[in-house]
């Protein structure tokens, strides 16, 4: 007879699965954060502003427009 406990289930491994989605998702807020962050704190001290870009690579790019 054959042991049920040994026996892999497909259901198993979607904690691990779910689990590296809400990290993978943490991690993207925080960079969403410190990327506002950023922004926030290039607006408040020049005399210009700034616009954002995202690359097809995903990073963020930012361009200074002078007054």
């Amino acid at each position: 007879m054959r042991n049920q406990s040994s026996t892999n289930h497909p259901f198993e491994l979607i904690g691990p699965v779910l689990n590296k989605d809400f990290q993978d998702h943490a991690e993207q807020q925080r960079v969403e954060a410190q990327q506002k962050a950023a922004l926030q704190h290039a607006h408040a001290h020049s005399s210009g502003y700034f616009t954002t870009q995202d690359s097809a690579f995903g990073n963020l790019f930012f361009f200074y427009y002078f007054l």
